[in-house]
């Protein structure tokens, strides 16, 4: 009887061991980050499922990852490793990094998120998403995005990103202003002369630094 109810037990554990992992991996899904809220300096593995993607038979998968602050401070190519889970690949971020732009290939043939690249926002202490990480992301659309990636340069979205961070961190507006700009001008050619105007006497009138003149 005590043979029989530990056999019983072993299997209950295999049964809900193999749950447990199986309903782990499908909750990834395509796309997923480790630690989930990662902080400058942090490593960061990313697990990529390539099954719903041209990438699916890939024989290698290698990872492009962009690092960037107000600009685009640095690329990394690791080359993935196939797991239970799918790919996975790591790489360090460093003290001044905001967010990454991720994008998978094999050859010639690239997963880049339908044009818009998989994004990593980075954290501080607090759980709170850094200032800038999602200006920088609204950069990249704007800026160096399409050449490194293939994204698309979709203004409403880069202008929406931009505003979505200088609403919340109003102080960094400074540190975009050439790119913002640009989609300002982009989006209301009409009026560009009047909103260049506008935003660079309000950055003026705060300046108080070489960097800001």
């Amino acid at each position: 009887m005590k043979k029989q109810a530990c056999i019983l037990l072993i299997t209950l554990s295999s049964v809900f061991l193999f749950y447990s992992c199986s309903k782990e991996v499908k909750e990834r899904g395509k796309f997923s980050v480790e630690p989930q809220k990662p902080k400058p300096g942090d490593e960061i593995t990313i697990i990529y499922n390539p099954d719903s993607t041209g990438l699916k038979d890939a024989p290698q998968i290698s990872l492009m990852a962009y690092l960037y602050s107000t600009d685009l401070d640095g690329t990394k190519q690791i080359e993935m490793q196939k797991t239970v889970e799918g790919w996975t690949g790591k790489f360090k971020t460093v003290d001044s990094t905001r967010g990454v732009l991720i994008k998978f290939k094999n050859g010639d043939d690239i997963d880049n998120n339908h044009k818009q690249g998989y994004l990593v926002n980075l954290y501080d202490a607090d759980g709170n998403v850094l200032p800038g990480s999602y200006a920088g992301y609204a950069s990249a659309i704007y800026t160096w995005g399409s050449y490194y990636l293939d994204m698309d340069r979709n203004f409403d979205s880069s202008l929406y990103y931009f505003k979505k961070d200088f609403d919340k961190n109003p102080d960094i507006k400074k540190d975009f202003m050439g790119p913002y700009l640009g989609v300002e001008t982009k989006l209301n050619k009409d009026n560009a002369a009047s909103i260049i105007i506008r935003e660079l006497s309000g950055l003026y009138s705060k300046a108080d630094n070489p960097k800001d003149y």
